[in-house]
């Protein structure tokens, strides 16, 4: 028995919950170097990108308050990378954004996400 929990522990460590968010376009803000990600997500009304405030950041908001639990730290040339990258293929097409559940990761996959609210996805 402890053979198979140790297996079944080592088998499902790298995998996490995530959620899955279809980023639509990316709009301008008053402030130069802030983004807002449209999407259609349920559980995020809004995505914030933000290069320019001390803390650069993603920020997700939902129901249009900030999820403070939710917020992923980027350094300046990552947040340069993701800019270049979301002007690059937004407008060819949807992006899915998935976030694991601790906001630990974050993976940009071309086209729209698949129509569940989670899923488990290998973060390695």
């Amino acid at each position: 028995m402890k053979k198979f929990l140790t297996a079944l522990i080592l088998l499902t460590s790298s995998y996490a919950w995530a959620y899955e968010i279809t980023i639509e376009k990316m709009l301008d803000t008053d402030r130069e170097g802030v983004f807002i990600l449209q999407t259609s997500s349920t559980d995020f009304s809004q995505v914030k990108l933000d290069c320019v405030s001390f803390i650069h950041e993603i920020l997700f908001y939902k129901q249009g308050s900030p999820i403070y639990d939710g917020r992923f730290v980027v350094d300046d040339d990552q947040c340069f990378d993701i800019y270049l990258y979301l002007t690059k293929n937004l407008p060819e097409s949807n992006l899915c954004l998935i976030i694991d559940n601790d906001y630990t990761s974050l993976v940009f996959e071309q086209g729209a996400c698949l129509p569940t609210k989670a899923r488990s996805v290998n973060l390695d």
